[in-house]
């Protein structure tokens, strides 16, 4: 807006000058020939010159003025847009959203399978090398080992398909149900469109159907991730127990509450708080 003050303000200013130049002009004429009511052509062709400069001056001024204006329409005055950045549809898609806070729920929890009781539990951890060796470590054995921690191995295997299973159902339950209210979502981004009045605004409504589009990209990414969660832990369960990688402690998986009373497996498998060691 400060722009487009300015180019107005130049403008007049312009004009005051060059007229104001006109007058003077026209009086030291005037002096010259002591008032005399006879006029020199040479002083009126220099008159319409000066006119004819005043004139493109201004159109130039105008010009430049009208071109301020568009460069403000087009990038949106001051506060414009505010209210697409604001409106419901475009906030439940930020970082922010309650969407990324749910999604901090699936990372995988190393805990609620082997109880954090042995080794070192890249919890978070982005390295395939350290997620690797901790399941080498959790779900084979590179010694001979006896009845006892054959019981643990076997607990913890069962205790990691349970787990990956349960992930997976949780995350496909959340998936329907937003899939389920896709409708509304949809109507969001349209009214979104709908309701850009500037070029800004327009920006803005394509970011948002962006982040919408990223919103499904990760969604799907957490759909395979659970897939490739559970099928991994059904080999694991399936394969044999030793592997040169494995390891040569393991923990102990018992929770009183999922075993009988005879010391055999019972119908519960009991799912620790995150990063509960027990």
């Amino acid at each position: 807006m400060t722009r487009l003050k300015t180019t107005t303000q130049f403008a007049a200013s312009s004009r005051l000058f060059i007229i104001a130049g006109a007058a003077a002009l026209t009086l030291s004429t005037q002096s010259a020939h002591g008032a005399s009511p006879v006029r020199d052509q040479e002083n009126v062709n220099n008159t319409g010159e000066i006119a004819a400069t005043t004139q493109q001056t201004l159109t130039e001024a105008e010009r430049l003025r009208q071109l301020a204006e568009e460069q403000l329409n087009a990038m949106g005055r001051a506060g414009s847009g505010m209210s697409i950045i604001n409106s419901p549809a475009y906030a439940g898609l930020g970082s922010q959203s309650d969407f990324y806070a749910n999604m901090e729920k699936f990372g995988f929890d190393m805990c609620a399978i082997n109880l954090c009781q042995v080794g070192d539990n890249p919890t978070d951890t982005t390295d395939i090398d350290e997620a690797r060796d901790w399941a080498n470590r959790t779900f084979f054995a590179s010694i001979g080992i006896d009845n006892f921690e054959m019981d643990d191995l076997r607990e913890v295997r069962r205790r990691a398909l349970a787990y990956t299973a349960a992930n997976s159902l949780a995350l496909s339950t959340t998936v329907h149900n937003d899939l389920a209210a896709g409708g509304g979502s949809a109507q969001a981004m349209e009214q979104l469109v709908d309701s850009a009045t500037s070029r800004r605004e327009d920006l803005q409504a394509n970011s948002a159907i962006a982040l919408a589009q990223y919103k499904i990209l990760v969604q799907q990414l957490a759909v395979l991730t659970a897939l490739l969660d559970v099928q991994s832990a059904q080999a694991i369960q399936d394969t044999n127990y030793y592997h040169e990688e494995g390891g040569v402690e393991f923990p102990d998986a018992y929770i009183e509450g999922d075993y009988r009373v005879d010391g055999t497996h019972g119908n519960t498998l009991t799912i620790p708080e995150k990063g509960s060691p027990n």
